[in-house]
């Protein structure tokens, strides 16, 4: 595989796992337990390690690893929120 190619895989996948940090923060943020909260957090900080392992080795093979994730995902994660609930009277 070339260099280019790698580093093509490589952004890739970041940008893939920065979505999965986001999805698990927002997951926490609107977890109703706090232990499925604290699991969402953890979570979302090992993807966050992955992150920077994936961007360090992107700059070493001489690649510019993106800080942001998909618009698509972006995008999806308000529509997969609960829908508020309905107060009682």
């Amino acid at each position: 595989m070339s260099t280019d190619h790698d580093v093509s895989k490589l952004d890739d996948l970041i940008v893939t796992t920065i979505d999965s940090v986001r999805g698990y923060e927002h997951a926490a943020e609107h977890a109703d337990a706090g232990r499925y909260a604290q699991f969402f957090t953890e979570m979302a900080a090992e993807r966050r390690e992955a992150v920077d392992a994936l961007s360090a080795r992107s700059r070493a093979q001489g690649g510019t690893p993106a800080d942001y994730g998909s618009a698509a995902a972006t995008i999806h994660r308000p529509l997969g929120s609960p829908a508020p609930r309905a107060r009682p009277r």
